[in-house]
């Protein structure tokens, strides 16, 4: 079995899709003006939290939604990967 997600990791993982100018192109080509209002305006809100406070909101979601695929460690790999 895989280890359980961490909050810290989850924590860098989103910041790390912010922060990468080609992976935020790609989310603005398929969501379109959605990128600004559904995801940059909220990160923009939560970048300067405490890690921890991102990494349990962000495993608070994939728990509540029964939803593994939305780890921001797994969405930057993929992104990053290409899969």
């Amino acid at each position: 079995a895989a280890p359980p997600p961490e909050e810290s990791a989850e924590a860098r993982a989103l910041a790390a899709i912010f922060d990468d100018s080609k992976i935020c192109e790609v989310c603005q080509s398929k969501l379109g003006a959605r990128w600004q209002s559904a995801c940059l305006d909220k990160w923009e809100m939560w970048k300067n939290a405490a890690t921890g406070a991102i990494g349990k909101e962000i495993l608070g979601v994939v728990r509540t939604l029964d939803a593994p695929h939305l780890l921001a460690t797994g969405i930057h790999e993929r992104m990053v990967g290409g899969n």
